[in-house]
């Protein structure tokens, strides 16, 4: 089972956080994803990774156009998932062992 998870300040943000959500699973289905849209940003994050650590974009650079919101979204996702060593498209259940760009407190811990 894999979770999902998407929340918004108004439910004009809870939609755009769903269709990030939506995006994600097309693309990267599989993956454990969290999409927040509030403040202007959208922050994606991946469950598995723990901690608040995601990738950000600012809601008014890529809201303008559907298709500039979908690119956007799918490159923000697909190197996050790159700086976690998990290639891009389906997961296939690699664990993420390191992270780059996080500090070393803040890395993974392996089970």
């Amino acid at each position: 089972m894999v979770m999902l998870y998407s929340e918004g300040d108004s439910k004009a943000e809870e939609a755009d956080a769903h269709t990030v959500l939506e995006i994600l699973c097309s693309v990267y289905p599989g993956h454990p994803w969290a999409a927040r849209v509030s403040g202007g940003v959208v922050f994606i994050r991946h469950l598995e990774l723990g901690h608040n650590w995601g990738m950000v974009r600012k809601y008014k650079n890529i809201s303008h156009d559907a298709n500039v919101f979908r690119r956007e979204i799918i490159m923000a996702a697909g190197e996050f998932l790159e700086r976690m060593n998990l290639r891009r498209g389906r997961a296939n259940g690699d664990e993420i062992i390191r992270v780059e760009g996080i500090p070393d407190k803040h890395q993974p811990i392996r089970h």
